[in-house]
């Protein structure tokens, strides 16, 4: 018998602790205390385009090259400003100074002015280009601008004495392993005028003035600077600035020296001159794919999940079962069409129904209609439920009325009736729900004092021995869900419905765990309940819309701002990772704007069913997520699974099972592939509320990050296992700025440290 590792799952209350099990039995679940800090293979994600996947409305960051195409001649010394002058190699001194050092090095560059601010007529400051004859240089980029701003001290001049000031820029980068010697700075004005006592010029290289240990001379518009100056792979500026002078830079001439390898290093760092661009980022094309995906997952341990990739629509069983002493009412059982097809708020009279959630929580990707069959009766009695368990003893319970009640439904519609909910044509019925017509262990005391392993209860599971049987012309049951009647009602009374808790549980159908800690000792939350798979209100996360591809993030491969909307409108989702692999089933932070709308806004106006209230303001929920897949030896009880550090191409279920190693519980993470200290889905908090350290503490508007927050990992170690490290040993060495956050929009800063 194959081993299976995988959730019992049960929803409700999150304080109530629930069991893991293997499709067999329950499996105690050994833990690695060592953990997995294997680094993820780089998949090159920084070679995606960044450029083109800008959100609509959001302007591109300026980079600061605007250098004309096509050819441009580079300066020869022949291109000089109006005036005629020839830019000065040392030999023109005034009387009196120094003669400069004689330099034998080439002329590395020459940067020209490509326009001059119109401060005559109106008044400018900005960046302003400046034309090279070279940008890159055998391993070392130079970039050109300019900043222009007006004096003050001269406003009250008419407007042809208005002066500027102005500063060129030459900030040089090292993309390779080189030495830079810079022995001499020519620099040249673009106007006719001399340099006057206005006109005061400096030269700066590498921030060293060219005041300090260096022979000068002036002539007329020029100005030269004789000097050695030596950086190998250190970054810096060249720059030329006049003072209060209604002068302009022309030309700057540098002269000296590159040597060294081309090798490229590995992240050179800008100057403190290098205007950065914000546009290293692009959109994903996808999140899951045939192989990697919560049902290919499921399947590889003999269970199963609703397919989410294709976007068919789908049928699904739903099955009123009769215990023995409890009969359904009338008006219960026509409840149900309106809790599982209604048309939101206007049929259920209080919130959407199964249907109308997940029609609007995937943006229209999943479209579904649940099929009301006959109610079957039992004939048996709660405590001859519980004793059901097969002629092996160990079948669930529920797994037996599955069986007989899928029994009942083809005998009275046919053998081949089961075929419609079989949308994927693998010979098993896509999911089956089960509502039972007794109240659940916790509204009756008569069945608490007999339901010990909480079988009365919501969950989900498996029945994998079906699997053997699989028939395309006459599907049988696998994937399941059981539920009380009464949980249909937990914030209303007939007719109004309320389906907080099936669209909990339906999530279980589609593959996704339970984001409590359904431990027995339950010391924390990690998901701060806000989320649909924690304490079963509002929307799903965009992990788990990532998980189930209706969603694609905008993926940061550097400095990075980005604008989104809020996340129940779109799924617009940010993803800053290092080395992501492309699919949800990774470990990433994930940023998305949660606003109290859609399907958050019900549950951010009123309180639900013990519950706590969601935030009535919007702001970041900052997620980390870590999603990697263990496999594990599918016959070998004693292998406890590995994290994987690269996904496979292909499932080898002949072998093995796979799975997702961490889960929200310290007890059970699936198969101790992981740290029981590593969590699926985390909540990263602006302002700590106390939830990685007790299961009573939930999230609020406090833990959304606002307008002017700024998060790094250092800044937020605390929040991390590994601290300054990610679960897999990697850094994310970032800063996040939160640029302006509303209840439309939200604008996020990345900056590459």
């Amino acid at each position: 018998m194959r081993k299976k590792k995988m959730l019992f799952a049960l929803a409700g209350f999150a304080c109530l602790s629930i069991a893991l099990t293997s499709c067999e039995d329950f499996l105690n679940r050994v833990k690695n205390p060592n953990g997995n800090t294997t680094e993820t293979t780089d998949t090159g994600d920084d070679n995606n385009p960044t450029g083109d996947n800008t959100p609509t409305g959001e302007d591109t960051p300026s980079t600061g090259d605007d250098t004309p195409t096509g050819g441009d001649t580079p300066s020869t010394g022949d291109d000089t400003p109006t005036g005629g002058d020839t830019p000065s190699t040392g030999d023109d001194t005034k009387p009196g100074e120094d003669t400069p050092t004689e330099d034998t090095s080439k002329l590395l560059l020459t940067i020209k002015r490509d326009t001059v601010p119109n401060v005559v007529s109106n008044v400018e400051t900005g960046i302003y280009p400046l034309v090279s004859s070279e940008e890159s240089i055998n391993g070392v980029d130079f970039i050109f601008s300019e900043d222009v701003g007006v004096s003050t001290n001269y406003k009250d001049y008419s407007p042809l004495q208005i002066r500027a000031k102005s500063k060129a820029y030459a900030d040089f980068v090292f993309q390779s392993t080189t030495t830079l010697k810079v022995s001499k700075v020519v620099v040249t004005s673009y106007n006719s005028s001399s340099y006057d006592s206005y006109g005061v010029l400096d030269i700066l290289v590498g921030g060293v003035s060219g005041s300090a240990n260096t022979t000068t001379s002036v002539n007329g518009k020029t100005r030269t600077i004789v000097s050695t100056y030596t950086f190998t792979n250190s970054n810096g500026t060249i720059e030329a600035l006049h003072g209060d002078s209604a002068m302009y830079v022309g030309t700057i001439d540098i002269y000296g020296s590159i040597t060294g390898s081309s090798t490229p290093s590995e992240d050179p760092t800008p100057s403190d001159h290098v205007e950065r661009t914000y546009d290293h980022f692009y959109k994903a094309e996808s999140t899951i794919n045939s192989t990697i995906n919560y049902q290919a997952l499921q399947k590889s341990q003999e269970c199963d999940s609703i397919n989410t990739i294709s976007t068919t629509k789908k049928k699904f069983l739903v099955i009123p079962i009769e215990i023995k002493g409890y009969s359904f009412a009338s008006q219960t059982l026509n409840d149900l069409d309106n809790l599982f097809n209604g048309n939101g708020k206007t049929d259920t009279g209080y919130w959407e129904s199964l249907s109308s959630y997940y029609k609007k929580t995937s943006f229209g990707k999943f479209n579904s209609e649940f099929v009301i069959a006959d109610v079957y009766k039992s004939n048996k009695t709660p405590q001859e439920i519980l004793n059901y368990k097969g002629s092996d003893g160990q079948t669930e319970p529920s797994t037996m009325i599955l069986r007989d009640a899928i029994a009942d439904y083809k005998a009275k519609n046919g053998n081949d009736s089961t075929k419609q909910f079989d949308t994927d044509s693998d010979g098993l019925i896509d999911a089956t729900i089960m509502i039972y017509s007794c109240p659940n262990y916790t509204n009756s005391t008569a069945i608490s004092k007999i339901d010990d392993e909480s079988t009365f209860w919501a969950y989900c599971f498996w029945d994998y021995m079906n699997n053997s049987n699989a028939n395309k012309n006459s599907p049988v049951a696998n994937n399941y869900f059981w539920s009380s009647y009464d949980f249909n009602y937990d914030a209303v009374t007939s007719p109004k419905v309320d389906s907080h808790t099936i669209c909990h549980e339906f999530g279980h159908l589609l593959g996704l765990d339970d984001y409590y800690d359904y431990s027995k000792e339950q010391k924390r939350a990690p998901a701060g309940g806000f989320d649909m798979m924690d304490m079963n209100i509002g929307d799903h996360s965009t992990f788990s819309k990532m998980a189930l591809g209706w969603t694609k993030p905008y993926v940061v491969t550097g400095d990075a701002e980005i604008t989104i909307n809020p996340a129940s409108e779109n799924g617009d989702c940010v993803l800053l990772g290092n080395g992501w692999n492309g699919t949800a089933f990774d470990e990433y932070l994930l940023f998305e704007l949660y606003t109290p709308t859609g399907l958050n806004e019900l549950d951010s106006t009123t309180t639900y069913f013990n519950r706590f209230k969601l935030p009535s303001t919007p702001g970041i929920k900052l997620w980390h997520i870590d999603a990697r897949i263990y496999r594990a030896d599918a016959y070998d009880e004693n292998d406890n699974g590995t994290t994987l550090t690269t996904l496979p191409t292909t499932l080898d279920t002949s072998k093995y099972c796979y799975g997702v190693a961490a889960t929200n519980s310290t007890d059970y993470d699936s198969a101790g592939a992981a740290n029981k200290n590593y969590d699926l889905i985390r909540l990263i908090e602006k302002t700590d509320s106390g939830i990685n350290s007790s299961a009573d503490k939930t999230a609020s508007s406090k833990s959304l990050w606002t307008t002017g927050n700024k998060f790094t990992m250092s800044a937020k170690s605390t929040s991390f296992p590994n601290k300054t490290k990610l679960n897999n040993g990697k850094t994310l060495d970032y800063t996040v700025e939160f640029k302006n956050v509303t209840s439309t929009s939200a604008t996020l800063r990345f900056t590459k440290n």
